[in-house]
């Protein structure tokens, strides 16, 4: 959670996840919306960590249960 507490806009996550692609192949910013509802009830009790900041994006906020460490990049090799 490098950016926890700033929002993030929708555009700026497509652009992230998706870079380059083709315009048929982004997608549009209510998929964000969905997959973001997805990962809160994946997330059960800690969903809150994903806040809504309305007709903008999304915010992380850290939950006070929550540890967060961080792992290293993967090397490219490995896949």
């Amino acid at each position: 959670m490098l950016r926890e507490g700033r929002t993030i806009d929708r555009s700026e996550i497509i652009a992230t996840l998706w870079g380059d692609s083709d315009d048929d192949e982004t997608p549009n910013e209510r998929t964000i919306d969905v997959h973001v509802r997805r990962l809160r009830s994946k997330l059960g009790v800690y969903e809150d960590i994903v806040r809504t900041v309305r007709g903008t994006g999304y915010r992380f906020n850290r939950h006070a249960d929550v540890i967060i460490r961080y792992a290293p990049t993967p090397s490219p090799d490995m896949f």
